[in-house]
């Protein structure tokens, strides 16, 4: 058999191949084809990166994402990012970016970060001022460089039975722990305040 033979079977082979699956699975490709389609135009009207192939889901698909207000009731970020959205919205997920987009209105409702990407921020934030307010309330040097741990108090009653420290302690305060110096800090967000601080070895004195 001559090598033009050959090819000529594995062509054909190929073709047939891609026709059966064009005709056992036809939702299956209109549905890639018109994801290919929103993110190009999404992309071009955007000013969003090219270079990138985001991630791609469909509010209310119950595959890729839950119904729009499933969604809103995860978490309060979720509700922030998700809160003009609705089922048929598509979804494109970007490394540094989160767009929502709605094909019956041809527009975007939504283009900023991702719910993780805030979230992340926002603990940024948090340990940003638990810090400052350690430095202002002259438990760690002004210079102090290193990141806290940092821990949400979901058991308040618990935490006060196991240690008199915490006897003031409330659901959502947060308890950084700091080395070098070693100190622990109870730090409220409602008020932005280091509420009590201690120092400890092996147990807060």
């Amino acid at each position: 058999m001559s090598k033009i033979t050959t090819f000529l079977i594995l062509v054909i082979l190929v073709m047939q191949g891609l026709f059966l699956y064009l005709l056992i699975n036809p939702i299956n490709v209109l549905n890639q084809l018109n994801s290919v389609n929103i993110i190009n135009k999404v992309t071009a009207a955007n000013n969003l990166p090219i270079n990138e192939l985001p991630q791609i889901g469909v509010v209310g698909d119950k595959k890729s994402l839950a119904d729009a207000e499933t969604i809103r009731k995860t978490n309060v970020i979720d509700a922030e990012v998700y809160k003009d959205a609705k089922d048929g919205d598509y979804v494109l997920g970007y490394t540094t970016r989160l767009v929502i987009y709605r094909p019956s209105e041809d527009k975007v409702i939504y283009d900023g970060q991702s719910s993780q990407q805030k979230l992340q921020a926002g603990q940024q934030t948090l340990i940003t001022s638990i810090v400052k307010q350690a430095v202002a309330a002259n438990l760690v040097p002004k210079d102090y460089a290193q990141i806290p741990q940092i821990s949400v108090v979901t058991s308040a009653e618990d935490l006060r039975k196991g240690n008199e420290f915490y006897k003031d302690v409330i659901k959502d305060d947060l308890v950084a722990t700091f080395t070098n110096p070693n100190l622990v800090a109870i730090y409220r967000p409602s008020t932005q305040q280091i509420i009590k601080s201690g120092q400890f070895q092996i147990s807060i004195k």
